[in-house]
């Protein structure tokens, strides 16, 4: 259904509440087409706001009497209003905590992952010490290390991915690409 927008925007754009007792008779919205159109008697809009920052509009028309919006009912909105923004703002910390605990969740998943693809041993290889340590930047990402040595080929293979962006996509790049790289040095391995 249709409002009337240059009240909603005046009110959404200066944070004013706007009550009128007799809309489409008198007023300087009384020309709005939507007033004149449905004979709006009684008009109320008013900010929603909870901590300085708005959450939205409350608007309420009579178009059967006018000055309904009495000193007492304002005050009775003005009230439900703020309990309506205190649920507005309540709900948007819920979906945001929801949101966040679903992102910690993906980075664990990512981090298992990505730990899963660093070496467990270090090849023995002899007049060659090999060591590293590795800290992901952001906590998770889809970078992996590995280390082949092909003994029969005397041939070491050292391994580096950084596989772009962080999070459980990447890591499951780095897993197929190292997962690929595994499958083809075993293929190479066992060809005569």
């Amino acid at each position: 259904r249709d409002l009337p927008a240059s009240i909603v925007l005046y009110v959404s754009r200066t944070g004013e509440k706007i009550i009128l007792d007799n809309a489409c008779g008198e007023g300087e919205f009384s020309d709005e087409p939507y007033i004149r159109k449905n004979k709006i008697k009684s008009l109320l809009c008013i900010p929603v706001t909870f901590k300085g920052k708005s959450s939205g509009i409350l608007y309420l028309e009579n178009n059967l009497a006018a000055k309904v919006f009495t000193p007492e009912r304002i005050e009775l909105l003005q009230v439900l209003a703020a309990q309506a923004a205190i649920s507005l703002e309540n709900a948007r910390l819920l979906i945001h905590r929801e949101s966040r605990a679903k992102m910690d969740k993906e980075i664990e998943m990512a981090q298992q992952i990505q730990f899963s693809l660093l070496p467990e041993e270090i090849p023995d290889i002899e007049k060659i010490r090999v060591a590293y340590k590795y800290i992901p930047m952001m906590g998770v990402g889809g970078d992996f290390v590995n280390i082949y040595h092909l003994k029969e080929k005397e041939k070491i293979i050292l391994f580096i991915c950084d596989v772009s962006g962080h999070g459980i996509h990447s890591a499951m790049v780095a897993l197929m690409a190292s997962n690929s790289l595994d499958f083809f040095l075993e293929s190479h391995h066992k060809s005569p």
